[in-house]
């Protein structure tokens, strides 16, 4: 074809992506060093940039920009991190930017050698982008300047830009006339991922009454996501009513106490047919489809904006012409994320206090350090701040410490439950 694009290739590892990408001739630079497909690699750290980064330099195949993402400040998937901030993975990358694209470049070099393709093109430099809970101008400025970014990304407040993205009508309500609490960390995802989800979507009070009138699940109109054989020689996907009338009927038979049961119960009913919902709103907007129920997957930023918006108008407010900020009140994004770490941390602990958690050896105290450390790097980062602000962040900062060091860390020494949510 002879569009130049990018493609953003996210969630971790993937070899046989890799090694797919590697056949196409689009992925490596022509005669003048450009190329017609460049590869966009979404992460979460600076380690799992390096290690991706060397796994497609290996294949002669270069990445152009690392877009950095909070773990947990975004919508749709979370990819929670063991405790690393935003602020802290981003001074790695300033810190560590040259020697990253210095080790890439000599590997990937060789291999363009190696595979007898002319090494025409030396990169010098590679884009470092970032994205999660952005709402502010001066933050997109404080992120663009002190970090040294080539670039910045918002995503949820675009919800409310129609020109711009595809919402129908009644979720752009819902999302107008939000309340705390209406968007939550779920266990939707037939991926068996944290997913953040609009608890009054279409979708969500569709699943809630086929769980009321006893027949939960989807019917799986598309597939896409059907890789579990648990419980099935045909591989289901876990949102499906035939996997989850199965799984609920053998809950009994998995040994587990009353509350493990529970809480398993309820993961197992949470789950939603994202593969055909996510896609409703642009049904109905195109009469594809009269009877969709949209899913809408915005990040808890969404909570601070409250009124439809033009592409002029949210430009305008990226860029400090103009504020749409609803909530005065909203806390800084660095805060915020530190917010959710917290809720994500006790999550984790509880799930492991009833016995349905594997994490290894160490993690919970990993988790708590990095979390400190981070609290500890915003405490200098605030020097940075103007006296107003830094004020309110550091009295925001205090408080999430104390919250943090309050969590009980529990010893990983007992036996824990099979069970598959």
């Amino acid at each position: 074809m002879d569009l130049n694009s990018a493609i953003i290739f996210s969630a971790g590892i993937n070899q046989r992506l890799y090694r797919y990408a590697a056949t196409f001739d689009d992925f490596f630079p022509d005669e003048r060093g450009h190329f017609k497909k460049s590869i966009i690699l979404k992460v979460s750290d600076f380690h799992s940039a390096e290690v991706q980064g060397k796994f497609l330099a290996k294949r002669g195949l270069w990445v152009s920009e690392f877009r950095i993402e909070s773990g947990l400040n975004c919508g749709g998937h979370a990819f929670a991190t063991d405790g690393h901030l935003l602020g802290p993975v981003l001074e790695e990358f300033k810190q560590q930017r040259l020697e990253l694209t210095a080790s890439l470049r000599d590997i990937y070099l060789k291999a363009l050698e190696a595979q007898g393709r002319p090494a025409c093109f030396s990169p010098d430099r590679v884009r470092i982008t970032v994205q999660g809970g952005i709402g502010t101008a001066d933050e997109n400025d404080f992120l663009l300047r002190y970090y040294q970014l080539n670039g910045t990304g918002w995503g949820t407040p675009f919800l409310l830009v129609p020109e711009a993205t595809n919402v129908d009508r009644e979720q752009i309500e819902k999302l107008l006339n939000i309340r705390p609490g209406d968007v939550y960390l779920s266990d939707s995802s037939p991926l068996g991922i944290p997913f953040w989800n609009l608890r009054t979507s279409a979708s969500e009070a569709a699943r809630r009454r086929r769980n009321s009138e006893g027949r939960p699940g989807s019917p799986c109109p598309k597939g896409y996501a059907a890789f579990n054989t648990d419980l099935s020689e045909h591989p289901l996907c876990i949102a499906a009513r035939t996997y989850i009338r199965r799984k609920l009927g053998k809950l009994p038979e998995e040994g587990l106490s009353d509350e493990q049961q529970a809480v398993v119960r309820q993961s197992v009913l949470e789950k939603s047919c994202l593969c055909n919902d996510l896609a409703g709103g642009v049904a109905l907007n195109y009469h594809l489809d009269d009877q969709a129920t949209p899913a809408v997957c915005c990040g808890p930023n969404i909570v601070n904006f409250s009124k439809l918006a033009s592409l002029e108008e949210m430009v305008g407010h990226i860029y400090g012409r103009l504020s749409l900020l609803a909530n005065s009140e909203r806390p800084h994004m660095f805060v915020e994320e530190i917010r959710l770490y917290v809720e994500h941390f006790r999550k984790e602990v509880s799930r492991f206090s009833i016995g349905l958690s594997r994490r290894p050896q160490g993690y919970f105290n990993t988790f708590k350090a990095n979390l400190l450390s981070g609290v500890d790097y915003y405490r200098e980062l605030a020097r940075q701040f103007i006296e107003e602000k830094q004020e309110q962040f550091l009295k925001e900062l205090g408080s999430l410490r104390e919250e943090i060091e309050s969590v009980l860390v529990p010893v990983p020494d007992r036996k824990i439950m099979s069970s598959t949510i």
